[in-house]
C-alpha cells in the first residue's frame, strides 16, 4: 500500500525537471530524517530521571524512527531517478516514431520480461574499526541485474526497454501497444550505440533474437549469459533459458558458447562465433563498463571505416 502511494506520488513528475526536483527533495528529506532522529536520540538519552531501561528503548526507538523514515526518502530518490529514465525514454520513442534521431545516444535492453526483479547477488562487505582492540563491522548489499547493468551502460546513453513505467530500476520503460511493438523495437534496434540481450526462446524475445542474428545489428550487440545463482525466482531459470537460445543461434548459424555459471558477456562482432568475453561481476560495475564501451567503440570504428572505403 505504502510503495502503491509512493509510486503514484512520483508518476506526477510530468516532466525531467519536476523528477530532478523530486529527487533532490529526497536527498534532503534523507538528511533531515537521520538527522532529527540522531537528535532526539541524543535528547533522550540526556534525560537521566527516565530510567535506564525506558531511556535505552526511547533512544534505540528514536533512532530507528528516524532511519525509517529516512528509508522512505531512499525508495523515493530511486523511484524519481527512474522516472528520468522512463521520461527520456519515452521521449527517444517518440522521436524515432515521428521519424526524427534522437539527440541523446541510448542503449536498447533487451530480455524476457520473466527476468525482471528475478536476479540479483548479494554482497558481504567489511568495515575495520579502530577501537582499542580493533573490529569488523559486516554489512550487505543487495545487487539487482538490471540496475548494476543500467549503471555500467550509462557513459555510452540512456538504457532503454519495452516495459511499464516504474515497475523496475534499470532501464527506462517505453510502454507499447502489442501491435506496434516489433515496429518499434525495429526502429530501437537500428539506431542504438548498443545492444544488450539477454536471449531467451520463448515468445516476443526469441523474435527480436532472430531479428539480430539475421542482420548487421549483431555486431553492436552484447549477449548476456547471467550468473546461476543469481536467480531468486522459481519462474526464471538461467540456465534452462540459456540452453534453449544456444538452440536458435545454432538453427541460425551461431556458436553460442556453453552456460558459464558465474556469468559472461559475449561479443560476436562480424562472426558467427564469439570474438570478445568479460567475466560477469554484478559487483564490478567499472569492469563492466570498460567492456561495454570497448564494444561500442569497436563498433562505430568500423562503421567510419567502411564509410572511408564506399567514399
Amino acid at each position: 500500500m505504502v510503495n502503491s502511494a509512493i509510486r503514484k506520488l512520483v508518476m506526477h513528475a510530468a516532466s525531467d525537471e519536476a523528477a530532478r526536483r523530486g529527487h533532490r527533495w529526497c536527498i534532503v528529506g534523507m538528511v533531515i530524517a537521520v538527522t532529527l532522529g540522531a537528535i532526539g536520540g541524543a535528547y533522550v538519552a540526556s534525560r537521566p530521571f527516565l530510567g535506564g531501561l525506558t531511556t535505552l528503548s526511547l533512544f534505540l526507538s528514536m533512532i530507528a524512527l528516524g532511519m525509517v523514515v529516512a528509508e522512505g526518502f531512499f525508495t523515493m530518490e530511486g523511484l524519481y531517478g527512474q522516472r528520468r529514465r522512463d521520461l527520456r525514454a519515452q521521449n527517444i520513442w517518440h522521436t524515432l516514431r515521428d521519424g526524427g534521431l534522437p539527440e541523446e545516444p541510448y542503449v536498447l535492453y533487451l530480455r524476457p520480461f520473466s527476468s525482471t526483479d528475478a536476479m540479483s547477488e548479494v554482497k558481504i562487505s567489511t568495515i575495520q574499526v579502530q577501537t582499542g582492540t580493533k573490529h569488523l563491522i559486516f554489512g550487505t548489499d543487495n545487487l539487482e541485474f538490471e540496475t548494476q547493468i543500467e549503471r555500467a551502460v550509462r557513459p555510452i546513453g540512456t538504457m532503454v526497454g519495452l516495459g511499464r513505467p516504474l515497475e523496475h530500476e534499470g532501464a527506462g520503460r517505453i510502454t507499447l501497444s502489442d501491435d506496434i511493438w516489433k515496429e518499434a523495437i525495429s526502429a530501437l534496434m537500428a539506431n542504438a550505440e548498443l545492444i544488450i540481450m539477454l536471449p531467451s526462446p520463448d515468445g516476443g524475445t526469441r523474435w527480436e533474437v532472430e531479428t539480430l542474428l539475421g542482420s548487421e545489428l549483431m555486431r553492436k550487440t552484447v549477449i548476456i549469459d547471467p550468473p546461476n545463482n543469481a536467480s531468486r525466482r522459481k519462474d526464471y531459470d538461467p540456465v534452462g533459458e540459456w540452453t534453449e537460445a544456444r538452440r536458435v543461434f545454432s538453427d541460425k548459424g551461431f556458436a553460442l558458447p556453453e552456460d558459464e555459471p558465474g556469468g559472461q558477456l559475449i561479443w560476436f562482432g562480424a562472426n558467427r562465433e564469439p570474438s570478445d568475453f568479460h567475466r560477469l561481476s554484478l559487483d564490478e560495475v567499472g569492469e563492466m563498463r570498460r567492456f561495454f564501451k570497448r564494444i561500442a567503440k569497436r563498433e562505430t570504428t568500423q562503421i567510419e571505416n567502411q564509410n572511408q572505403f564506399h567514399q
